[in-house]
């Protein structure tokens, strides 16, 4: 996991470098609308572009970075657009990291503060490879949406939103990220909807950290460390209040070791998670199809649906509610539960195994 200060170190690297001049012209522009063709600056239309605009992308591949602080801007793809890390340093950036697709306020200062939200962003359609910070990257949102991005090998997060409200992440596609597939944290007052999204081969396949009011819905995970992860890391007012409900979360046993992090302290190892609850409280967990997630040596938090204390806030996962869902063939049980953790409410799942016994029902 990353810290939280992250963001506000990558807000300020974006104060600290500037565009280079030069860039190409834009192909043709009607109204709002501006089209881009390979070959031509994305970054250019976007900066040209007024509130509420359309900046249209021709197929291609594009070795550009884009910055957007333009409230309602659409930044959309049309046929297969790959965009792809250049050399030269974005607004984004943070020392040797490159970031893809970044969503930030206009008026943010050195520090990470911000006087007015972002607003009504929407990007859509691009297939984002091989940056090694974020794929697509939000941060003092407001109604950012992104859907039908395929992020991919991106090295910390495929497609991720800090301090955000109203956030929806929807139809997106996210493999090969070392931090997490899809990402929402920092926003105590979320309103987010992550729905019908495919994540494999993260490090977590959906990261819900220090967030309340999301809903996380009919997407599918598979071959992450934890599948859907829900975490209280010690924040003021924590994590919860979420839904997780329609999900189908299978074999995400790949193994994350532990890692002794500086800012952070002792992070456990990860592995064989389907939807894991650290210190979360006030969550609906319902109708997830949740099946063979098998943990690797080492990792303490596995099982089908799993509610623990966090070792980082010191709260157990207490409050929820954990129904109707199926969950067969996850070790070392479909359904855990810690001793932190015994003020839940867990019934009517169709399961096999649980930690304690009693939690599984059998019937019609």
């Amino acid at each position: 996991m990353r810290p939280s200060s992250t963001v506000a170190l990558v807000a300020a690297a974006s104060l600290t470098t500037v565009m280079a001049a030069g860039t190409p012209a834009i192909a043709g522009s009607h109204d709002n609308v501006r089209v881009v063709h390979p070959g031509q600056s994305i970054q250019a239309a976007v900066d040209k572009s007024t509130p509420g605009g359309t900046v249209v992308v021709k197929e291609g591949t594009y070795h550009q970075a884009v910055v957007i602080q333009t409230n309602g801007l659409t930044l959309r793809a049309v046929g297969k657009v790959v965009l792809k890390p250049t050399k030269k340093a974005g607004l984004c950036d943070m020392g040797p990291e490159r970031d893809g697709i970044c969503v930030v306020p206009r008026s943010i200062d050195q520090n990470g503060q911000y006087k007015h939200r972002v607003v009504g962003v929407t990007v859509t359609g691009f297939r984002v490879v091989g940056f090694s910070g974020f794929g697509v990257f939000g941060y003092g949102t407001r109604n950012f949406s992104v859907s039908d991005v395929q992020a991919y090998r991106n090295g910390a997060y495929g497609v991720a939103n800090f301090d955000g409200v109203g956030t929806s992440f929807t139809h997106n596609r996210a493999a090969g990220s070392e931090e997490a597939g899809i990402y929402v944290g920092d926003s105590p007052h979320a309103n987010a909807v992550v729905e019908d999204n495919k994540v494999w081969a993260n490090g977590f396949g959906i990261f819900v950290r220090h967030v309340h009011g999301a809903t996380v819905h009919d997407n599918a995970a598979w071959g992450n460390c934890v599948g859907v992860f829900l975490l209280d890391e010690g924040q003021q007012g924590g994590n919860g209040d979420n839904h997780v409900t329609g999900n189908a979360v299978t074999e995400n046993n790949k193994f994350c070791p532990a890692i002794d992090d500086p800012d952070e302290g002792h992070i456990p190892a990860f592995s064989g998670s389907g939807i894991l609850l650290f210190g979360s409280v006030h969550n609906v967990v319902a109708g997830n199809v949740v099946k063979e997630n098998r943990h690797h040596s080492g990792a303490r938090r596995a099982g089908g649906i799993v509610l623990v204390k966090s070792p980082f806030s010191g709260i157990g996962a207490n409050g929820n509610l954990v129904t109707h869902n199926v969950a067969f063939k996850n070790t070392p049980a479909d359904i855990r539960e810690d001793k932190a953790s015994r003020t839940n409410t867990i019934v009517r799942n169709h399961c096999g195994t649980s930690i304690p016994g009693g939690f599984c029902h059998h019937g019609d």
